[in-house]
């Protein structure tokens, strides 16, 4: 049976839809570096011995958190792990993807005042996030700043810290399953 989650982020009472989205982009990149560590650890499993580093050049020689988990994904297939764990894996990373995508848009967009006084973001996609591969690489996207930006962030919020006690569940597994006891984890929770 799974526990319910309950979020740890808090809002100060009081802020602006501004305030509250800049707040959830710093909680939202904060909890996705946690999940990504646990890919890292992942990847120290699989790919290195104890008092050996091999992982870390592999890690590091990756520009971006896409290519990172799609190399543990590769690294994941070709090693003897169960078919649970490997689809654990997969399904953490499918969730990744999708948050990454969400910050990655408001982390590199810019805040605008129209004329009208009304803020908005303006951000770019990047094509390969769509069906039809036909189209502009990158497209230029607006988002008003409202309420739904605000509820937009803390959905991905909270499905980001659901997903960190899935990988830490998914990186105890594999742990367990390589032998990896020197990669260093923090406890399950009871």
């Amino acid at each position: 049976m799974q526990k319910k989650f309950k979020s740890s982020l808090v809002w100060p009472k009081g802020l602006s839809d501004e305030d509250q989205i800049l707040l959830g982009i710093g909680h939202l990149v904060a909890s996705l570096s946690t999940c990504e560590y646990f890919f890292y650890v992942v990847l120290r499993c699989l790919a290195s011995q104890e008092g050996k580093r091999h992982h870390e050049v592999l890690w590091l020689s990756q520009i971006s958190t896409r290519a990172r988990i799609q190399l543990v994904l590769r690294v994941a297939k070709i090693n003897q792990l169960s078919s649970k764990a490997f689809a654990e894996i997969e399904h953490c990373a499918k969730l990744m993807f999708g948050l990454s995508r969400l910050r990655n848009f408001y982390c590199h967009a810019r805040f605008i005042t129209e004329d009208d006084g009304n803020s908005r973001f303006e951000g770019y996609e990047l094509g390969y996030d769509y069906a039809d591969e036909s189209t502009d690489l990158v497209r230029a996207k607006r988002r008003p700043v409202n309420r739904r930006s605000v509820v937009e962030l803390l959905a991905a919020i909270n499905r980001a810290e659901r997903m960190y006690f899935k990988m830490l569940e998914v990186a105890h597994l594999v742990q367990k399953e390589t032998g990896a006891f020197y990669a260093e984890l923090p406890p399950l929770p009871d």
